[in-house]
C-alpha cells in the first residue's frame, strides 16, 4: 500500500464520525427553532393530531411500525422541544466521542426519525444522514477528545457501502441533471441561480456573469457528477481525485444558495474516501466467515443490492417509488422484493437521489406573496423570512441552517405539494397528506389564528391588535434586476403578478374537524395503506360478495348513518349522472346546489360514501386486474382507471352499482364510455378547490418548462394527448410511456390542465402567465406577459413593480 495515497484510517474515520455528530448538531439546533411553530398544538397542521387519526385507522402495533416516532408516548410541545434537546446532546456526545459515541449516534438517530412525522424529514440531504448514521451504527467507538481516531479499523464491506452511498448520491444527481440535456443547457446555472429555492447574494450576483463563464462553471459540475464519482470505486489517486473534485463542487453550492446542511454532510462523507488502506483489504468470499463482523456485512450487503434498485429512481420519489399501484399489476414472484423494501421503508434506511431537471429554465424567480387585510379593504403585504417575495426581498446566506418552510415555498408555488393527485407517484410516505388540508390553506389558517409558523416576519401583524380577517397568497414573478439598478434602488427584483394561488380565506373555527382524511378518502393508488389499515376486513368482506353492498358501506363507519346511504343514492348521484358530468365546467354549479342543501357533516358523510362504495367495487375488480401483467381481464390503462371506471359506474345510478358488484366482469362494458370528466366528476364536487389549484398550476409548469416556444410547447402537448409520440425525441417518448403505465395522472393531466379555469374557478385572480424566449446563447428570458382585464377585481391590491 502506498502509504501517500491513503490517510490513517483511525483518523478518517474519526473524523467522519465526528463529522456526523456535527451535522446532526446543527440539524437539531435548526429543527429546535421550528418544529413547535409548525407541528405544535397552535401550528400549521399539530402533529397530534395526525397521531390521533393514524391510532384511529392503524391500531395495535401497526402505528407504531408504520410511524414509527417517540411521539407515540407524547406529542406534547415539551415532547417536540425535548427530542430536539436530547438531539443536541447526544449529537455533542459524538463529537467528544468515547466509548459511548455509538449510543449517542443511535440516540440522534432515534430522534431523528422521530421527528420525521411531525416535520417531513425528507430532503436529500436529510436522506443522506439518515443512510450515513444507519451505516454509522456499525463502525467502530471513537476514542475521547483529544485524540480523534477510532479504536479499531472498520469493517471493509463498511468503508465500500460509504462509497456506494457518495456515488449513488453524486451520480443520481447527475443523472437527474444530464440525462436528455442538450448543448443548449450548458446555460443551465442563467436561471438556476435566480429560481433555486433561496439563492444566496452571490448567487445572485453570479447569475450576472458572462454566460461562457457559467457554461464552464456547469461543464465543471458534467465532470465533478458524472465520471469522477465512478473514482470512488478506485481506492487511491482517483479516490482522492473524486473527493477534491465534490468538495470542490460543494463549496460552490453552499455559496450560490441555500441547500441545508447538503454541502456540509456530502464534505464529510468525501472524509471516508482517504481511507484507501481499509476497502483494499476487502474479500468477498470470506464476509461471512468465522471472525468476521458478520451482522455488519449482511447489513452492507443487503443494502447495497437494494441500493442498485432504487438507484434508479430520483429524489422525488424517494419515499413513493416501492408503493406505486403499478407494482402491484405485475407478477406474484416479483413482490416479495418490493415487500422488502417497504418493510424497512419505515427506519428511512435506503433512498434515491437526484432533483433538478435536464433542460434550461427561464432565468427569474416563481414565488408567492401573502397578504393580509384587517378590514377587507385594504391588503397588506407580509415578508417571509429567507424567501424572496418583493423587489427589495435580499438574497440571504442561510445554509446550513435549513428553513423548511421557506425551503419548500417554491414547491408548493408550483403545485407540488401531497394534495395533487400526482402525490401517489412522487408523494409522502403516508396516506393522509392527500385528502387533508393544503399546506397553504393551513399556513393561511394559522396567519388567521394569530400565528405565522415561524415563516413569516410580524413587523406587520405587530401593528394590529387582532389577527386579520382575511388572508391571501398569489403567484407573483420576480425578475433579477440589473447591478447597476439595484444600487440605484436598493430593488434586487422586478415583480409582475402572474397567478392566483389561495383566494381570500377568512378563519374556519372547524378547519381541522376534518382535516384529515379517513381511509377511504385516500389516494385512488393507495393500495398499500387501505390493505393496512382498519378498512381492510371491509375490502376483503366485499371481495368475497356475500355481503349487501349498501349495508357494508356502513361497516366500521363511525359519523355515518343509514339514512346518509339513502341521501346518496337518492339525491346525490342523481345530481351527477346524464351528460351534466361530461363536462367539469358544471362542477361549480352542482357543488352550489351541494352546499346550499347540506350541511358540513352531511357533506363530508357523502364524500366518505363516495370513497367507500368506490373501495368497496374496486374490491371485487381487482382480482380481475391486479398480479396480471400487462393483460388484465379489466383492459383499463392503470389502477387509477379503475378506481376512475368504479366512479363512472356509481354515476349510473344504484342499479348499474349493484349489478356490477354482482357481475365484476360485467365492468368492461363501461369502459368505451369512461373519461376523464366523468371518471373523476364525482371527485372533483368535493375536491373542487384542490383540482382547480392543481389545474391552475399544471398551467404553470407548463409555460415554464422546456421547450420554451408557445407554438412548439402546444403542439408536443397536442401529440402527447392524442398519444402520436413518434415525432418525440426517444427519450421523451420512452419517458411518457413509462409515466403513462405507472400512474393514470399521466393519462389525465392534459384534460385537466385545460378544465377548471377562467372567471367561473380563479374568483376573481386571472392566470396571467407569462411566455419566454430561448436565446441562440442558451438563455431563457420573459418573452412576454400576458395582458390582465380591464379591471381585474383586486387588481388595485396587486401590483407590478
Amino acid at each position: 500500500m502506498d502509504a501517500i495515497l491513503s490517510a490513517d484510517p483511525l483518523l478518517v474515520w474519526g473524523l467522519f464520525t465526528r463529522g456526523l455528530g456535527l451535522v446532526f448538531l446543527i440539524s437539531f439546533v435548526s429543527l429546535s427553532g421550528q418544529v413547535v411553530n409548525i407541528s405544535g398544538a397552535l401550528g400549521g397542521m399539530p402533529v397530534s393530531r395526525t397521531l390521533e387519526r393514524i391510532q384511529k385507522d392503524f391500531p395495535t402495533w401497526r402505528r407504531f411500525y408504520y410511524f414509527p416516532s417517540l411521539l407515540w408516548f407524547s406529542s406534547s410541545d415539551r415532547m417536540l422541544r425535548g427530542l430536539t434537546i436530547a438531539g443536541i446532546v447526544a449529537a455533542v456526545l459524538v463529537i467528544v466521542g468515547g466509548p459511548w459515541s455509538t449510543l449517542a449516534l443511535l440516540t440522534c438517530y432515534v430522534c431523528y426519525l422521530s421527528l420525521d412525522i411531525a416535520m417531513a424529514i425528507i430532503f436529500p440531504w436529510d436522506c443522506v444522514l439518515f443512510e450515513c448514521a444507519l451505516l454509522g451504527l456499525f463502525l467502530p467507538a471513537t476514542r475521547l477528545l483529544p485524540e480523534i481516531g477510532v479504536v479499531t479499523e472498520p469493517a471493509p464491506a463498511l468503508t465500500w457501502a460509504y462509497r456506494l452511498l457518495l456515488f449513488r448520491l453524486m451520480f443520481g444527481f447527475g443523472k437527474q441533471k444530464f440525462i436528455g440535456s442538450r448543448s443548449k443547457d450548458l446555460a443551465y446555472l442563467k436561471g438556476f441561480l435566480v429560481n433555486q429555492p433561496l439563492p444566496s447574494p452571490i448567487g445572485w450576483y453570479a447569475q450576472k456573469a458572462p454566460t461562457a463563464l457559467l457554461k464552464g462553471a456547469v461543464l465543471f459540475m458534467f465532470i465533478a457528477e458524472i465520471p469522477v464519482p465512478f473514482f470512488a470505486f478506485v481506492p487511491g489517486t482517483l479516490s482522492i481525485v473524486c473527493a477534491v473534485c465534490t468538495i470542490g463542487l460543494m463549496v460552490g453550492i453552499q455559496v450560490m444558495g441555500s441547500f441545508g446542511y447538503f454541502s456540509l454532510v456530502t464534505t464529510i462523507l468525501c472524509i471516508t474516501l482517504f481511507d484507501n488502506v481499509t476497502p483494499r483489504q476487502l474479500d468477498v468470499t470470506a464476509l461471512f466467515s468465522a471472525g468476521q463482523p458478520v451482522f455488519a456485512n449482511a447489513f452492507v450487503l443487503v443494502h447495497s443490492l437494494c441500493a442498485c434498485a432504487a438507484f434508479l429512481f430520483n429524489s422525488w420519489l424517494g419515499q413513493s417509488w416501492h408503493l406505486w399501484a403499478f407494482w402491484y399489476q405485475l407478477p406474484r414472484w416479483v413482490q416479495p422484493f418490493l415487500q422488502f423494501v417497504r418493510t424497512l421503508h419505515p427506519f428511512r434506511w435506503l433512498h434515491p437521489y437526484g432533483v433538478f431537471p435536464p433542460n434550461s429554465t427561464p432565468a427569474v424567480k416563481i414565488t408567492l406573496m401573502i397578504e393580509a387585510t384587517w378590514d377587507k379593504q385594504t391588503w397588506h403585504e407580509l415578508e417571509f423570512h429567507y424567501s424572496a417575495s418583493n423587489p427589495k426581498s435580499p438574497p440571504r446566506f442561510v445554509a446550513p441552517h435549513h428553513p423548511r418552510g421557506d425551503q419548500a415555498i417554491i414547491y408548493d408555488t408550483f403545485g407540488l405539494n401531497p394534495t395533487s393527485l400526482l402525490s401517489s407517484v412522487l408523494g409522502a410516505y403516508s396516506p393522509y397528506p392527500f385528502a387533508a388540508r393544503a399546506p397553504a390553506n393551513s399556513f393561511c389558517q394559522s396567519v388567521l389564528r394569530g400565528r405565522t409558523l415561524g415563516f413569516v416576519k410580524n413587523d406587520v401583524l405587530d401593528q394590529h391588535d387582532q389577527p386579520p380577517r382575511a388572508v391571501r397568497l398569489t403567484t407573483q414573478l420576480l425578475e433579477p434586476i440589473s447591478i447597476e439598478e439595484h444600487r440605484r434602488t436598493g430593488d434586487w427584483w422586478k415583480r409582475t403578478y402572474i397567478g392566483p394561488h389561495v383566494p381570500d380565506q377568512e378563519l374556519d373555527p372547524d378547519y381541522y374537524e376534518d382535516a384529515l382524511p379517513e381511509p377511504e378518502l385516500w389516494h385512488f393508488d393507495a393500495i398499500f395503506w387501505r390493505r393496512r389499515s382498519r378498512l381492510r376486513p371491509l375490502m376483503e368482506r366485499a371481495l368475497a360478495g356475500h355481503d349487501d353492498p349498501l349495508t357494508l358501506a356502513l361497516y366500521d363507519a363511525q359519523g355515518i348513518a343509514r339514512d346518509d346511504v339513502l341521501r346518496f343514492w337518492g339525491e346525490f348521484v342523481p345530481r351527477i349522472g346524464g351528460t351534466v358530468r361530461t363536462s367539469f365546467d358544471n362542477v361549480p354549479d352542482v357543488v352550489g346546489e351541494i352546499r346550499t342543501r347540506y350541511d358540513r357533516q352531511q357533506q363530508r358523510a357523502l364524500y366518505r360514501l363516495l370513497g367507500r362504495f368506490a373501495m368497496i367495487l374496486v374490491a371485487r375488480l381487482e382480482p380481475l386486474y391486479l398480479y396480471r401483467g400487462f393483460k388484465p381481464e379489466i383492459p383499463v390503462r392503470t389502477y387509477f382507471h379503475l378506481w376512475m371506471l368504479a366512479h363512472h359506474i356509481i354515476g349510473c345510478g344504484r342499479e348499474a352499482y349493484l349489478a356490477a358488484y354482482d357481475n365484476p366482469q360485467s365492468v368492461t362494458s363501461y369502459i368505451p364510455e369512461l373519461t376523464t370528466q366523468t371518471g373523476l366528476f364525482a371527485l372533483a364536487l368535493f375536491r373542487l378547490e384542490e383540482m382547480t389549484f392543481e389545474a391552475q398550476k399544471l398551467r404553470l409548469i407548463e409555460c415554464y418548462i422546456y421547450p420554451h416556444d408557445p407554438v412548439v410547447k402546444r403542439e408536443n402537448a397536442e401529440k402527447m394527448r392524442r398519444d402520436e409520440l413518434e415525432s418525440l425525441p426517444k427519450a421523451e417518448q420512452t419517458i411518457i410511456r413509462i409515466g403513462r403505465s405507472v400512474a393514470g395522472f399521466f393519462s389525465i393531466m392534459f384534460d385537466l390542465r385545460d378544465s377548471f379555469k377562467g372567471p367561473r374557478f380563479d374568483r376573481g385572480y386571472p392566470e396571467l402567465y407569462p411566455t419566454f424566449q430561448e436565446l441562440d446563447s442558451g438563455e431563457v428570458v420573459v418573452g412576454s406577459y400576458a395582458q390582465p382585464p380591464a379591471a381585474p377585481p383586486g387588481a388595485s391590491s396587486i401590483p407590478a413593480e
